[in-house]
């Protein structure tokens, strides 16, 4: 039994009639980066939206550190997993310091506030940042997260090259300190060099290529 990986086992899922995964197969190690990369519409966000419990799947499981979860164990998933959602999901009426003040971890507080580009905007509200502010603050969130395993849809959308460079730095430390990572971008300049190990997804299933 692996204790140290979250495995998507045979993940079948349709929307309708269109068969969107078949029996989809990867493996997330602790301590490594995966890339997962294909054509848009193939299936990436959703096989990851599966993998949190946002979307059920009509056959396969999750096995998070050996232990097997249905789709009825969502809200036991993330005491594992963060998940870098593609869309804004920060609260747009308050400051950044007002969310960090709301954070219970002081650990994870502590890594925000440490965080040049975060520390200069504290009195900001999160409404008026631009796009790729925006996007920083919540990958930064989201890596800081005491979880296992951290789901990155799209990290680098929006980003300057030069903040791009940083949130690879950010990816690489917290792969380094134990957590799994997936990395979902079509930036591949930045996330095929990135990932150890790489996953194509086509035609419902996942294969490794070098």
């Amino acid at each position: 039994m692996d204790n140290n990986s979250l495995i998507f086992d045979s993940i079948f899922f349709s929307y309708g009639i269109n068969e969107i995964l078949r029996g989809t197969y990867l493996n997330i190690k602790k301590g490594k980066i995966v890339g997962l990369f294909g054509m848009n519409g193939c299936g990436k966000s959703t096989l990851l939206k599966i993998g949190i419990g946002a979307l059920k799947q009509n056959e396969g499981l999750i096995i998070i550190n050996g232990n097997r979860f249905t789709s009825k164990c969502t809200n036991k998933k993330y005491d594992f997993i963060a998940y870098l959602h593609q869309e804004n999901f920060l609260p747009m009426d308050l400051t950044i310091k007002q969310l960090i003040n709301n954070i219970k971890d002081n650990e994870v507080k502590e890594k925000l506030l440490k965080n040049e580009i975060i520390s200069s905007n504290l009195n900001k509200k999160i409404g008026v940042l631009s796009g790729g502010e925006n996007r920083f603050f919540e990958i930064t969130l989201v890596l800081a997260l005491n979880r296992e395993y951290i789901f990155l849809d799209e990290p680098f959308t929006g980003l300057s090259p030069l903040n791009i460079e940083k949130v690879v730095e950010m990816i690489k430390f917290e792969s380094n300190n134990g957590k799994g990572i997936i990395v979902c971008d079509h930036y591949i300049n930045y996330s095929i060099p990135l990932a150890d190990i790489k996953y194509m997804l086509h035609q419902g299933q996942c294969k490794v290529f070098s």
